[in-house]
């Protein structure tokens, strides 16, 4: 099985995501709780569909979560000033709070997997992830902001 690719990025996933949600202990936020809140910090303003895309989640599960991060009072829907078929994402001072303190853990716990490996093995790691994510991708699946 170690000779794998798909079996070995599983096993270090489960291992990363574990960690992930250890860093996120107290908090009421999962991974892609996590990555929406900072796609909407790095893009305020917004669609809700550009996002979605960015992560690609099917737009009828984008919205319960997004109702989810509302509804804690951290992300908010404002009519777009472009598109009046569509919402503006924004955060609130409550998520731009968490986010801020979310974010040094975050980074701990990014350091923690990048401190087994250099930077140019860390740098190359994630270009095989990325490449490897882009196998068979229907570019209208996925966006990148």
């Amino acid at each position: 099985m170690d000779g794998l690719i798909g079996y070995n990025l599983r096993r270090a996933y489960l291992v990363i995501a574990r960690d992930f949600a250890q860093s996120l202990a107290g908090v009421d936020l999962g991974p892609v709780q996590f990555t929406i809140l900072t796609l909407i910090d790095a893009n305020p303003g917004c669609t809700q569909n550009i996002i979605a895309k960015a992560i690609s989640i099917k737009r009828t599960n984008f919205v319960a979560l997004l109702d989810g991060l509302e509804a804690q009072g951290l992300a908010e829907r404002r009519p777009s000033p472009t598109d009046r078929r569509s919402h503006a994402l924004y955060l609130t001072h409550a998520g731009q709070t968490m986010l801020a303190d979310l974010k040094p853990r975050i980074i701990a716990h990014e350091q923690k997997f990048a401190a087994i490996m250099s930077s140019a093995e860390a740098d190359l790691l994630r270009d095989l992830l990325v490449r490897l994510r882009r196998v068979g991708a229907d570019s209208a699946d996925e966006t990148e902001i």
